[in-house]
């Protein structure tokens, strides 16, 4: 028996394997969602159910994320636009 276990992006070969798990939704039964993040840290983490929204927003003062591509080039200057106008710093 062979069992594929992927952390990446990556689907199972069927071919080349009799059972796996990974983090992607398949609706095969011999397939099991086992999310990454379920096997590191605390379950408690994931639990937002007492977090306060408000003084959370209020908290952040500054953008810290951007997404880049080179597929599209009119994609990429729209995501850079709106980057300047979430950042204006």
């Amino acid at each position: 028996m062979r069992i594929y276990f992927g952390v990446e992006s990556y689907l199972p070969d069927w071919s080349e394997c009799d059972y796996a798990m990974t983090c992607h939704y398949l609706d095969d039964p011999r397939h099991l969602r086992l999310p990454y993040y379920a096997l590191y840290g605390q379950p408690g983490v994931l639990d937002k159910q007492h977090d306060d929204p408000e003084s959370i927003l209020r908290a952040k003062t500054r953008f810290c994320s951007f997404v880049v591509s080179n597929l599209d080039k009119r994609r990429i200057q729209e995501r850079v636009k709106f980057f300047h106008r979430l950042s204006p710093v």
